[in-house]
């Protein structure tokens, strides 16, 4: 039986379409408007809570890589406090709430209107408190959600691609979401199995996915009830990594080749040292880039034509390290007998991932929409992991759809 979440992330490519559509026709002259309003101001902030948090962070390398404009990025109660009394007119404020009626969305709006601070809101409720006050209101389009954020949390990167200044780059979005999808449902298959026995874990994305990997862990845990943590990998190396044990589950999200093939080089040091380590890409880094394990090469193959990169047939196992191997020289570092020179950005690492762990999802070698397509395979894994666990995938424990109290 299909789950509401499982439908609510295909319908995704359709939910893609339609914004596009509908911000490239009749709202056309209302996007120019907020494009323009958006350069005039003097200090932009996205700020939600939740996955609407982990979409403004995703949202300010959007904002940075496509207007050429850096947002300040706060947790929405935030702006209840002594930050409120900092805005004036001269700000502008871009709430983000799938439902619009959170507790922390309610109270940051009274705030924000006693300030007198310009308000945008970014809601999937057009009849919400946070549509109402707003003094303009930015609708996701995305129909009901019943499950946890899937479809609104692209649906809200989507619309702050469009404020940014994407455009003609998103024409082939929605039916490369539909060749992700395709790609992702046997690797999620047995990837979740793998990983439902696991108590906790890290996604890890390079750079811009570092947000990515946030939403992803926050889906295991509202899904799956594991103790998944999402950081750049640069957060990870200053700390974390002092955690990692034998059979530590790491899901490592990266885009481009470049970027795929510094993914890799993590990939093997990681795997070196016993974790468990699965790569999401969405580029090949290499024609001649291989992936082994225990002595088992396989070869990421290149679909002809506009599909992109695929991984060719390898190995099915999947059982983690059960003991760490001697730790190769961490990726950037200084090697010895080497007169102190890093690694070559291109170097091809003597990689530990057969290719059943590298899941490569469709893109066109944009950077941005690259994050689009990452999350796609980890709002699957999640909902796998819940059915194997047997969870009530579309229900929750401890909160509801709508956080718009805390009971104690």
């Amino acid at each position: 039986m299909t789950t509401r979440m499982w439908q609510e992330i295909h319908e995704q490519p359709a939910v893609a379409r339609r914004i596009i559509e509908t911000w490239r026709t009749e709202r056309a002259a209302l996007l120019a408007d907020c494009r323009a309003e958006l350069r005039g101001a003097e200090r932009v902030i996205l700020a939600g809570t939740g996955a609407s948090l982990a979409a403004c962070r995703a949202g300010q390398y959007i904002f940075v890589r496509c207007g050429r404009l850096l947002p300040h990025v706060v947790p929405a109660d935030d702006l209840t406090g002594p930050a409120a009394r900092l805005l004036g007119p001269e700000s502008l404020v871009i709430l983000v709430s799938q439902s619009g009626e959170s507790l922390e969305t309610r109270e940051a709006v009274r705030a924000l209107r006693a300030g007198g601070v310009r308000l945008w809101g970014i809601t999937n409720d057009p009849s919400s408190l946070l549509a109402r006050e707003a003094d303009q209101v930015l609708p996701l389009d995305a129909g009901a959600e019943v499950s946890s954020a899937t479809k609104t949390y692209l649906a809200t990167l989507l619309l702050l691609l469009l404020l940014a200044g994407a455009g003609g780059c998103l024409q082939h979005l929605p039916d490369d979401l539909e060749e992700t999808l395709r790609r992702s449902a046997e690797p999620v298959a047995r990837w979740a199995a793998a990983l439902a026995p696991a108590q906790a874990g890290y996604i890890l994305g390079l750079q811009q996915f570092g947000p990515i990997a946030a939403q992803g862990a926050l889906l295991l845990k509202e899904k799956a009830s594991l103790h998944f943590e999402g950081l750049t990998v640069s957060e990870f190396r200053h700390g974390c990594i002092e955690a990692v044990q034998p059979g530590l589950p790491i899901l490592l999200l990266a885009s481009t080749p470049a970027g795929a093939a510094e993914g890799l080089r993590h990939a093997a040091y990681l795997a070196s040292l016993g974790a468990d380590v699965r790569l999401i890409t969405d580029a090949v880094p290499a024609e001649d880039m291989r992936l082994g394990c225990d002595g088992t090469r396989a070869e990421l193959g290149r679909a002809a034509g506009a599909a992109g990169p695929q991984p060719a047939a390898g190995p099915t196992r999947s059982t983690p390290a059960a003991t760490a191997r001697t730790p190769q020289t961490p990726p950037g570092a200084r090697t010895p007998g080497a007169e102190g020179e890093r690694q070559p950005p291109g170097a091809s690492p003597t990689a530990i991932l057969p290719s059943d762990r590298v899941l490569v999802v469709q893109n066109r070698g944009d950077r941005v929409l690259g994050m689009l397509q990452a999350v796609v395979p980890l709002q699957l894994l999640a909902e796998r992991i819940a059915r194997e666990l047997g969870h009530d995938v579309d229900g929750f424990r401890y909160i509801s759809k709508v956080v718009d109290s805390y009971q104690y």
